[in-house]
């Protein structure tokens, strides 16, 4: 839940970046243009394409990085929306283990451990405040 949580917020943080970026354009307008992207994957394109080519040399080198760990994280949501929550039985410990994995009828998918799950979200969280700090940067800057 915390993955798609922190994606969510950082979807969000995505338009407002897109919005700072696009001044003097009205932020109406803006925001129109970011939401009628469609999916995630589309809003984060066009705020690439806008900071790499509104930003400044600092923006930038902080954003590539930011971008890079995104696009590493931002497949969790589909697994989880769209795969199956397995409970594997008790190993000879007694500990139960919990894992994402597609139905039997998907070729496509990929299994996913809680651990990894929960690292994925860990991750989601640095990024999620270091796109809140780009933008309250670059808002401070105008």
């Amino acid at each position: 839940g915390r993955a798609i949580v922190h994606l969510s917020n950082i979807e969000e943080l995505l338009a407002m970046l897109f919005a700072v970026l696009s001044v003097p354009v009205a932020t109406e307008v803006a925001t129109e243009l970011f939401q009628d992207q469609g999916g995630f994957d589309k809003k984060l394109k066009l705020t690439n394409y806008m900071v790499l080519h509104r930003g400044r040399p600092r923006e930038i080198s902080g954003w590539t990085t930011v971008y890079s760990r995104l696009q590493n994280h931002r497949g969790v949501r589909n697994l989880i929306a769209h795969q199956g929550l397995f409970r594997n039985p008790p190993d000879e410990h007694g500990q139960v283990s919990v894992a994402l994995r597609p139905p039997w009828f998907k070729k496509k998918g990929k299994h996913l451990k809680l651990s990894e799950i929960k690292a994925s979200a860990d991750e989601l969280d640095k990024i999620r405040l270091e796109i809140w700090d780009l933008v309250t940067g670059l808002s401070a800057a105008l």
